[in-house]
């Protein structure tokens, strides 16, 4: 395409012809080609702009203004004639002399082009886009009203005159004569070569016209920017459109999504292992949606409680039980980068149930949509709040559909929930999902081994996996099963504690590798805290000991057990409690008389101090400090009992550590022997730690009581 020159604002724009195609494919996908005018008016600000802030004391400066030059790279000027190659073009001849016909041919004769001569402008406004119209002006009066519209949103006219008379034209249409000679006297002449030219060019808008078009239907664009280059004492500002690639746009009607037509879920209750007090909430819920005459309209409630405890899993299973169909959504399935887009998604949602006689619809991780407002930032203030807001009339709506609609949310942040969406009425009722009993564990450990452990091995399995969820559990299993794969005698107490262990630790860090020496102190560090909790807190208080890094960051680890029943401990178990954690600094202190503990200890001071500061400022158990709640005093209180409170934490952690001091001395043969079997193995689990610690004081395990309390 040819050159153009522009004034803008007082200075004159020099644009290469490839690049006007190039930023209407950059910024007008999606608009009409009338607005390229505005879209220059645009550019050449920027580029003002741009130049002002980085080259404005220089152009300043100068004796007159720059001529800016708008040129294409090569990448870009390559990327348009491919486009170009890859379109065709139609040219419809409006005329009824051969010689002009002959002409046309001979002029365009060079290019790839279908070729079609008609005699009226009748039926030319049903031409597809991206056409060339060329109007014989010599017999058509190009003055009058066009049956189509003119310019590229439609058609590229051109008309012919002859280069004689090119008044024939009107004035606003002399930019869209070409002037020809028909009859040459002497061949090819000047004036037959400047036609061609402007055949080729107005054939270039053509394609270009077609090409636009495909990139509309497309939503494709082009990626450009611009670099400005200005040497000093250059009177040109040279700024480079340069190409980026091609990126689809998205527009808000292409997210629009169909809502599918529910299906009946295949599984049932009895699918769903332990969890019975969840299912005996859900089961009146059930019988409204069995119940052909049950009262129409909307029920909901929201399913809380720690990940992988099956939530999601019973809300299918009391759609497949009601034999109703199931819509499953999650909450980020509403969310949309658009604009209103996401309220779009819930009205549509909501209002496909209406198509129902019964149904349940289960969101899943409410909370991603159903945040409380008072938690928006800033920006996302008016956001959430039209949200919710679309949220509360579409339930407030569906409440007198003519069906019987269950709604089930899910979610681990009950109380992130918008208090108007938990409101009564709405979704008022609440069920929380914990973590199974152990009368839930053994019916789940039952439903997914199914006969590969005996009952010693499954209530084995239920007394160590106190504290695990559903999901924890299945993995588990899915470990056992591997271990136990092509044995025929099922799975055995010891592959139970080694599977267990593995689940608890998760992945080893095989590329770190301790030396004896390390090894050697964070055997003693691990030790020391199993020693101690076996004399103070009980001899089954210790589940696990390793010193086998993991990928996690822990060089060892001690695995304390976890006991079913729920107690609240007093001064003398987190004396007890601040003892363990101090324990493995101590052993090392011990093993190590001359250089003392190592920085092995970071997390262990960090627990200790932070129970010790509650056990002193929140529980009221420090006898020497005033029983107040620290969290309920005003700041200046809080900096003025700091003095005072960091003293007191000082003597729990002393006492604790002196408490450490004198057991493991009192055992320090026991200590040896259990570390010593510790590098030796590298992993000892609870039934070796009391066999080893049994056989090095036989008198201590017959007198202490294992503590039902947690141990974390």
């Amino acid at each position: 395409m040819e050159a153009a020159s522009f004034i803008h604002s007082g200075f004159t724009f020099q644009v290469e012809g490839a690049v006007l195609p190039a930023l209407a494919l950059s910024h007008l996908v999606g608009k009409d080609l009338r607005t390229a005018e505005r879209l220059l008016d645009r550019i050449f600000l920027d580029l003002l702009m741009a130049a002002q802030d980085t080259l404005g004391p220089t152009i300043q400066g100068g004796p007159e203004p720059p001529v800016f030059l708008v040129q294409a790279d090569e990448t870009l000027s390559t990327r348009l004639q491919e486009a170009f190659r890859e379109m065709t073009c139609s040219i419809h001849l409006v005329s009824s002399n051969p010689a002009v016909e002959s002409l046309v041919r001979r002029l365009l004769s060079s290019r790839q082009v279908t070729f079609q001569v008609v005699e009226t402008l009748e039926g030319l406004h049903r031409l597809p886009p991206g056409g060339l119209v060329l109007i014989d002006a010599l017999n058509h009066d190009v003055n009058g009203p066009m049956p189509f519209l003119q310019g590229l949103d439609h058609l590229v006219v051109r008309s012919l005159v002859e280069a004689k008379h090119p008044q024939m034209a009107d004035t606003c249409l002399q930019e869209q004569v070409i002037p020809v000679q028909v009859h040459p006297r002497n061949g090819f002449t000047r004036r037959q070569a400047a036609a061609r030219r402007l055949l080729e060019h107005a054939l270039e808008t053509a394609l270009f016209s077609r090409y636009f078009d495909r990139c509309q239907a497309s939503h494709l664009r082009w990626r450009t920017h611009l670099q400005i280059d200005f040497r000093p004492g250059d009177p040109h500002v040279t700024a480079t459109l340069c190409f980026d690639g091609e990126e689809r746009v998205l527009r808000a009607q292409d997210l629009k999504r169909d809502i599918p037509w529910g299906a009946i879920p295949s599984i049932r209750f009895q699918d769903v292992l332990g969890q019975e007090s969840t299912k005996a909430r859900l089961q009146g819920y059930l019988d409204w949606l069995k119940d052909p005459h049950g009262e129409p309209g909307l029920r909901a409630c929201v399913l809380s409680g720690p990940p992988g405890t099956g939530k999601t899993h019973a809300c299918e299973a009391t759609a497949g039980e009601a034999g109703v169909p199931c819509i499953m959504m999650g909450g980020s399935e509403f969310l949309s980068q658009w604009y209103g887009e996401s309220e779009r998604i819930i009205r549509e949602t909501f209002a496909s149930l209406q198509q129902y006689d019964a149904a349940v619809l289960v969101v899943d991780e409410f909370d991603a949509i159903a945040w409380a407002r008072g938690q928006s930032n800033e920006w996302s203030a008016a956001h959430q709040s039209s949200i919710v807001g679309t949220m509360l009339r579409s339930i407030d709506l569906l409440r007198k559909g003519p069906g019987r609609v269950l709604l089930l949310a899910t979610t681990n942040q009950y109380e992130r929930l918008d208090p108007a969406l938990v409101r009564s009425m709405r979704l008022g009722q609440h069920i929380h999902v914990g973590l199974p009993t152990a009368k839930d564990r053994l019916a789940i450990l039952q439903g997914l081994l199914k006969g590969l452990a005996d009952d010693a091995t499954l209530k084995e399995a239920v007394a160590m996996t106190t504290g695990l969820s559903p999901a924890d559990l299945v993995q588990l299993v899915d470990r056992l099963k591997q271990a136990a794969a092509g044995s025929a005698e099922g799975i055995s107490s010891t592959q139970l504690t080694a599977a267990l262990f593995d689940l608890r630790r998760g992945e080893v860090d095989s590329s770190r590798q301790l030396n004896p020496v390390a090894k050697r102190r964070v055997a003693y560090h691990e030790a020391g805290h199993a020693l101690l909790a076996y004399h103070l807190l009980g001899p089954g208080s210790v589940e696990h000991l390793t010193v086998i890094p993991a990928a996690s960051g822990g060089l060892g680890a001690a695995y304390m057990h976890q006991s079913e029943s729920i107690d609240l401990p007093d001064a003398d178990f987190i004396k007890k409690r601040l003892a363990v954690l101090m324990g493995g600094r101590v052993a090392e202190a011990l093993s190590n008389p001359g250089g003392g503990p190592s920085c092995g200890a970071e997390n262990d001071i960090e627990e200790a101090t932070s129970m010790a500061q509650h056990a002193v400022g929140t529980w009221g158990l420090d006898p020497d400090f005033p029983m107040v709640s620290l969290e309920a005093l005003t700041h200046s209180l809080q900096q003025a009992l700091a003095p005072r409170l960091l003293e007191r934490i000082q003597v729990w952690l002393k006492a604790a550590e002196n408490l450490a001091q004198e057991e493991l001395t009192r055992h320090q043969s026991s200590l040896e022997i259990l570390v010593q079997h510790l590098i030796t193995a590298e992993t000892l689990h609870r039934s070796d730690i009391l066999a080893i610690l049994t056989k090095a004081d036989p008198f201590s395990a017959g007198s202490k009581i294992e503590s039902s309390l947690p141990c974390s």
